[in-house]
């Protein structure tokens, strides 16, 4: 400590700033404030830019650096004392610094501090961190802070004082004056040990933090925590433990704990204020008797492997055991009654916990949600038992005081639904084996239709490229055998030829799939004259692709994608009579895939598919001229499609998904006018019967509703054909519209190029 003169011109050298980037250094002494100002930081006579040039300034250009409209916000400080009261930051709101003593980065001679040092001085004070790092090893000082403000303190020389909301000591083998969170914040106040062998004249807070690994009753004495005060409600009521391995053992705390560490170690405790929490959720924690006292506290064990001796509560206390392998005394959640007298109701214990071991038990429901089996000593003074589990078999068994008459089986009653399932669970008492047992019932769920739709949405995708082929296909690839015989081409072998389509179509399916997608066929045409007329045929290739959405009646929804490619064979005979004969046959494999936001309540659920398909086509028709230009085609058409079976994963179950069929026939006529010698147009009626058409799927023996597009469909067609004398290019340009239980339309927009 200076005196006499050496202490009078500390006093006057007071304030030094260091600009680097946005990095401030100050010297500072004893505050005098300009009168109205609104901050108030001491007297400054000097301010030392980055190349440590004394450089003569005022106090309002500090000012200028630091406040803005009334508030120091976001700026980092490193501050350089030479002791006295003072003020460092003061303003109408001041949040949001760090200032720094004693950086090893920024100065080599730490400096001496003495005295109250009010670091920040604000109504309006939050998010402030002083980082003191290194002091003098004379001088002791008081670093005072807001209750929203936080002191970290990495390492020291001197004796010092710390108040703020919260203190945190990160460096070991320190030695403080008083830490004092609680003068600041109150309630609110936490004081943070992150060091080993730290030691303070006391430790004033409401929250103790122990964050050291290895923290012992020593550790915890060196602290003179609550040393002073004789108000419990200004004492340290809860200890929360982050380090693993602190040991306690043989100590008695009238505190609540909250401990996340590992291997705690700990004598009685006894929680005196009512609402209170005690957590242990580290593992391996190995403690006496609990004493849940006042209204309505809670002990929580999450951790696994948790030794507990008796623990008893009053007014409603509840006890929550949600670790495994936990062991526990005896356990008191109602005030104490005589043995023959059930507990009081409105307290509970809830073990949801596997492998979880009690002693006597006196509550008044104790409710079992665990997976593995409970075992109790007595049960005598429990009003009721509720198993409220998705375990199957035995799940609680208790050495005296069991009876049918605990176990509330209606409120055992419990529904679990997965992606696919329903699981309704029921309790029963066993006399035989003294175990309650618990069973399930097991149901498909009516939404796992919707995952069925897919497959709805998928054949409709290679159905259309079937009705491509018989329609466009055929037509475009004999109309390219003739572009190429007009254009001299004739003893060409084969020919090649395209057909596309685009369609929005509705499938009623029990509930609808709606799907839009693009159909493509691409092939090589021969036509070969016989006695009865002329033989079209040839090899292609097919592809299509669309989006689907699904609708049940409920208002689940499903969407996806839907595509196909295969290769196929077609072949047409026309005699010269009108009468035609064709056929086809087309192997590829389709893919799908789903996804649902809906299907199973606050999950989303998706999968992926493939499978092999197969198809074939006949019919058979005749082009009968009617006069002029005119012509009717009559025809006949059957089709057959069939869709593998396939399976998927639905959140960890499986679907199998049934091979899906189609056996479609289809009878019409289209009515054909020429307006020029290049130029026709055509209308069209058909009525089309699915025989089949229904998609099945099981999942553990249970069969999923099924989805079927059997039933009656009409068409109506208008379109026009325009193929040019002498050009190898025609055109075939329609739309068809369907009723019935397929609704929508497709479009035919094919250009024909003969090569």
């Amino acid at each position: 400590m200076l005196k006499g003169k050496k202490k009078a011109l500390a006093a006057q050298v007071l304030l030094g700033l260091m600009v680097a980037g946005n990095m401030y250094a100050v010297d500072c002494g004893v505050a005098s404030a300009a009168e109205g100002a609104d901050i108030e930081i001491g007297e400054q006579v000097g301010w030392w830019i980055a190349d440590d040039t004394n450089v003569s300034t005022d106090n309002e250009q500090l000012k200028s650096e630091l406040v803005t409209d009334n508030a120091i916000k976001g700026k980092s400080i490193n501050l350089k004392c030479g002791g006295g009261n003072f003020t460092l930051l003061k303003a109408d709101v001041v949040e949001n610094n760090i200032i720094q003593i004693g950086n090893e980065e920024k100065y080599s001679d730490p400096q001496e501090y003495w005295g109250d040092i009010k670091i920040v001085d604000s109504a309006n004070s939050s998010g402030n961190v002083l980082e003191v790092y290194r002091t003098k090893n004379t001088g002791s000082a008081k670093f005072i802070l807001g209750a929203k403000d936080t002191a970290i303190v990495k390492g020291l020389s001197a004796k010092h004082s710390f108040q703020a909301g919260t203190i945190k000591i990160e460096g070991s083998d320190l030695e403080l004056g008083d830490v004092d969170a609680y003068s600041a914040a109150g309630e609110g106040s936490l004081v943070e040990i992150a060091g080993k062998g730290v030691s303070a004249d006391k430790t004033l807070t409401q929250k103790l933090k122990i964050s050291a690994n290895g923290f012992t009753n020593d550790d915890l004495s060196k602290l003179n925590l609550d040393e002073g005060v004789t108000d419990d409600a200004k004492k340290c009521n809860k200890i929360i433990v982050d380090g693993n391995d602190v040991n306690f053992e043989g100590q008695e705390f009238w505190k609540s704990f909250d401990v996340t560490g590992d291997n705690f170690k700990v004598g009685n405790l006894h929680s005196y204020i009512g609402n209170d929490v005690v957590s242990i959720a580290g593992n391996n924690a190995n403690m006496g008797n609990i004493e849940l006292a006042g209204t309505s506290s809670t002990l929580n064990v999450s951790g696994n492997g948790a030794q507990l001796g008796n623990v008893s509560g009053s007014g409603a206390s509840s006890v929550n055991i949600s670790g495994n392998n936990v062991t526990v005394g005896d356990i008191t959640t109602a005030a104490p009654v005589a043995a023959a007298t059930k507990a009081a109701s409105g307290n509970n214990i809830v073990i949801s916990g596997n492998g979880t071991k009690t002693g006597a038990l006196k509550t008044g429901t104790l409710e079992i949600t665990g997976n593995g089996t409970l075992e109790a000593d007595d049960v005598e003074n429990v009003d009721s038992i509720v198993i409220n589990s998705t375990a199957t078999g035995n799940v609680f068994k208790a050495t005296n005081g069991m009876s049918a008459g605990k176990l509330d089986a209606e409120a055992s009653k419990t529904n679990e639904t997965t992606a696919l399932f329903s699981n309704d669970y029921a309790a029963s008492y066993d006399a035989t084996s003294g175990y309650i047992k618990n069973t399930r019932t097991q149901s498909i769920r009516e939404q796992s239709k919707s995952y069925v739709e897919t497959q709805m949405a998928a054949l409709a995708m290679v159905a259309s490229g079937a009705d491509l082929l018989a329609n466009a296909g055929f037509t475009n690839a004999a109309q390219a055998v003739q572009d190429a015989k007009d254009s001299g081409d004739s003893g060409r072998s084969m020919v090649p030829y395209a057909a596309a389509n685009y369609g929005s179509m509705r499938q009623e399916s029990g509930s609808h799939v709606d799907v839009k997608g693009s159909n493509f066929n691409i092939g090589f045409a021969k036509e070969v004259k016989n006695g009865s007329g002329k033989l079209l045929f040839g090899p292609m290739i097919e592809y299509g692709h669309g989006n689907y959405d699904s609708y049940l009646d409920d208002g689940t929804t499903g969407s996806g994608t839907a595509q196909n490619y295969g290769i196929g064979m077609m072949a047409r005979q026309t005699n010269d009579n009108g009468f035609y004969y064709e056929g086809s046959v087309r192997y590829g494999k389709v893919t799908s895939d789903y996804s649902s936001s809906n299907v199973w309540a606050g999950n989303d659920v998706s999968y992926d598919n493939s499978a092999k398909y197969w198809g074939a086509h006949v019919g058979v028709g005749k082009l009968q001229k009617l006069g002029g230009d005119n012509a009717i085609d009559l025809y006949g058409k059957l089709f057959y499609t069939n869709q593998g079976s396939s399976s998927v994963n639905i959140n960890g179950d499986t679907l199998d998904f049934s091979s899906v069929k189609s056996k479609r026939s289809r009878i019409g006529f289209r009515y054909i006018h020429g307006t020029s010698d290049v130029r026709s147009v055509y209308a069209g009626l058909a009525w089309q019967y699915e025989f089949d058409g229904a998609a099945h799927a099981t999942a553990n023996g249970f069969s999923t509703p099924s989805p079927s597009v059997k039933g009656s469909s009409g068409m109506l067609e208008l379109g026009v054909l325009i193929a040019p004398k002498a050009s190898p290019v025609s055109f075939d340009l329609g739309v068809s519209g369907w009723a019935g239980k397929q609704k929508g339309y497709s479009l035919n927009a094919n250009m024909c190029w003969s090569f």
